[in-house]
């Protein structure tokens, strides 16, 4: 009898029932997390009967004696329903909730100079160049200071160029149609791509309801999405990479994980290991210089792209884009971030090997001292057991430990951790098809 009962319900209903009542009991404190003031009747109150009613239904056909394919079907397109109308919901009530308002706290503020960026290169400006003191971003003083100094990102753009490239379409459609842009719309168009991937990387019927509702729901994502963190765009063109490499489609493979690595630092982390990945893939070539042919051959749509995001920026003014990609977040620039996080950079501060938290410490020689024999050994483990899974986890342990050693790190890196430990958990490769290129 229990396990009928277990096998009807399943653990996909009892996690979405889970994740689903946390947030909507914690919805009057949402404003201290995401500013979406919820409190209130009547609009809380109707948004929960609407969640309730469908998890109702989602438990009913579960309970339900469907066959097991019907069931799954079933299921899957509630799920997605219940996703979009959740998220999507938020997303768009935060939207509209800054457009209406005209208040920057509905919004993170790397977003709000990401807009400014496209507005700049829509412009045709190089936004690497410029100061942003006087646009809307400026209303953004040094938190870190208490506002005793200017702040930094006036003067630095960290993030990379695809970031901006890709989304200046958007910006002029959403500006014809509807006078106003937010970022988000980028991103939410990017997790709803998400999604599908996500949904398609286990082998496993389950396991796709359940790593959907996790990836969807996941408390330390979720929050971040509505302010408008970008991590879901870096994300999102990884996941895609990751998919067509379990495909085995490596060329279009190697040029999203070009775009990837073209719109966030944190993605360049993942080139040994893939790199790796299709070394060991060419397991019946035993010449070392034949290998390394065929794996830079699969390579070509990754320098390819990335030498045309990259040129034109370092050709057009190479010394803002250095200081602004490389030596601002390494703090080695005029004006420099702080050390903040849950790093090693606090301890060094509060140890008073730096008099102030804005000097100068040279963590880079710490992340690589610690990092390259780190490399080698998970390279070690990854040819004894060559596949995606532990690609992926390579690449969420590497990066940890870089950003556990870096100058900052902050909540969102964590949020970000969480999502590539789940994609490595979740994808699944079906038997080997070699190395042949496709």
């Amino acid at each position: 009898m229990i396990s009928k009962i277990k096998k009807r319900i399943g653990l996909d209903f009892i996690i979405l029932f889970i994740f689903l009542t946390h947030y909507l009991f914690t919805i009057e404190s949402w404003h201290e997390i995401t500013f979406i003031p919820m409190q209130g009747p009547p609009r809380n109150y109707i948004f929960s009967f609407i969640i309730f009613i469908l998890l109702a239904v989602y438990f009913f056909i579960s309970w339900a004696d469907f066959k097991k394919e019907k069931k799954f079907f079933y299921k899957s397109i509630l799920l997605f329903s219940i996703i979009l109308f959740f998220i999507f919901s938020m997303l768009a009530y935060q939207i509209v909730l800054r457009e209406k308002t005209n208040n920057p706290k509905y919004i993170h503020d790397g977003a709000v100079q990401t807009e400014e960026a496209v507005k700049f290169l829509s412009l045709g400006k190089n936004h690497y160049a410029v100061n942003y003191q006087n646009t809307s971003f400026g209303v953004f003083g040094d938190f870190y200071s208490g506002e005793e100094r200017a702040n930094p990102a006036w003067y630095y753009h960290v993030y990379l160029p695809f970031y901006s490239l890709f989304s200046v379409p958007f910006y002029k459609i959403s500006s014809a149609l509807f006078s106003f842009y937010d970022q988000r719309i980028v991103y939410g168009l990017l997790f709803l791509l998400s999604l599908f991937i996500i949904y398609k990387l286990p082998e496993n019927r389950n396991m796709k309801l359940i790593g959907l509702i996790i990836f969807a729901f996941n408390p330390l994502f979720f929050p971040y999405l509505i302010q408008g963190y970008n991590d879901i765009f870096v994300f999102f063109w990884l996941l895609a990479s990751l998919y067509l490499l379990k495909l085995r489609r490596f060329y279009w493979s190697a040029a999203l994980l070009a775009l990837a690595c073209a719109s966030k630092q944190s993605a360049w982390l993942i080139l040994p290991f893939y790199f790796s990945y299709l070394y060991f893939l060419e397991n019946k070539v035993k010449i070392f210089t034949q290998k390394i042919g065929l794996v830079f051959k699969k390579f070509i749509p990754f320098i390819i792209i990335s030498l045309l995001i990259f040129i034109p920026f370092l050709i057009w003014s190479p010394n803002d884009f250095i200081e602004d990609i490389f030596l601002y977040p390494a703090g080695a620039a005029t004006l420099n971030f702080p050390m903040i996080g849950y790093g090693v950079s606090s301890l060094v501060y509060k140890m008073g090997l730096v008099e102030s938290t804005f000097d100068y410490f040279p963590f880079g020689l710490i992340q690589a001292l610690i990092g390259l024999p780190l490399i080698y050994f998970l390279i070690k483990k990854q040819k004894k057991n060559n596949n995606l899974s532990n690609l992926i986890f390579s690449y969420g342990i590497l990066l940890l430990v870089f950003w556990f050693f870096s100058r900052f790190f902050n909540n969102n890196y964590i949020s970000y951790l969480s999502m590539i430990f789940l994609v490595g958990y979740l994808i699944e490769e079906k038997k080997p098809l070699g190395g042949k290129n496709r």
